[in-house]
């Protein structure tokens, strides 16, 4: 199931590949995160679209174009092209995999501010990997159709499972903020807000420098706690695996080192403010 993006897929893969409320997932313990998965993105060098491709139709919906094709193993793909392809780790595009769903559980979107797992460690360390790409897109169910939070439902008859899923990360990699101060894969513009990314005020609350829409609901109720929950899961990732990705996703090598210097940056931060008092933050 393609619920994330494939560099910030890989990324967000290593970290939320369930939490459960019945049959309601958002996360699930994931595997080791390997060289291959980086190259790859999620399900690996099997699921990846296989060319030749055979042209199905042109998608007029969004900002940017799009087209949908068959691969060689007869599987449709939506290819989106222009500036959001660098979420994907392929070259110059974006695939995204159709998944037959059932005919009457195929439409539904999810709140960030209503849904099964509001006040869950795993929701939490959610909002923080968004605020760490910089994915301001974070659009809802409040949104209608431009939801970019999808209840993704099994395709087998009998079995209720339904995925909570962030379907669109293209909006990463630079400056969250406004509608005219944000931007995607610029990594100075994602420099510039990296040294003030997060901080512990006086009281224990924590400052995000985040802004994005409905920004105010991603960034409140995240703790500290959901910090120490994520970290060791964002400790597993090598700066070796972030310039892989980063260069299958089509960055030039010296991006890929900046962009990867930016992240470690980032998590470096996230590991002091949740620190206990006189005790520092190692870096890899």
């Amino acid at each position: 199931m393609t619920t994330y993006q494939r560099c910030v897929g890989t990324l967000a893969v290593c970290v939320f590949a369930s939490v459960c409320a019945s049959a309601q997932m958002l996360w699930k313990e994931p595997p080791p995160p390997s060289i291959s998965a980086w190259i790859w993105g999620p399900g690996g060098e099997e699921t990846a679209p296989h060319p030749p491709f055979r042209f199905v139709k042109e998608k007029l919906s969004g900002t940017n174009p799009k087209v949908e094709v068959r691969d060689a193993a007869g599987r449709l793909w939506t290819v989106k092209f222009g500036s959001e392809v660098h979420s994907d780790t392929f070259h110059s595009a974006s695939f995204k995999l159709h998944q037959r769903a059932r005919r009457d559980t195929d439409k539904g979107a999810w709140s960030w501010v209503d849904n099964p797992f509001v006040g869950s460690r795993e929701l939490g360390g959610l909002k923080i990997l968004i605020m760490l790409v910089s994915n301001w897109d974070t659009k809802d169910a409040r949104d209608g159709e431009e939801s970019n939070n999808k209840i993704i439902y099994s395709s087998y008859e009998g079995d209720p499972s339904a995925w909570f899923a962030v379907t669109d990360w293209g909006a990463s990699f630079g400056r969250s903020g406004g509608y005219f101060k944000r931007d995607r894969w610029d990594w100075d513009s994602y420099r510039a807000q990296t040294s003030s990314f997060v901080r512990l005020a006086p009281n224990g609350s924590l400052r995000w420098a985040f802004e994005g829409k409905h920004g105010s609901d991603i960034t409140g109720g995240v703790s500290v706690e959901d910090i120490r929950w994520l970290l060791p899961y964002l400790s597993q990732i090598t700066d070796d695996g972030l310039q892989t990705g980063l260069v299958a996703s089509g960055a030039r090598a010296p991006v890929a080192q900046e962009f990867t210097r930016l992240i470690r940056a980032r998590i470096l931060q996230l590991q002091r403010v949740a620190q206990p008092p006189g005790v520092q933050a190692v870096k890899k």
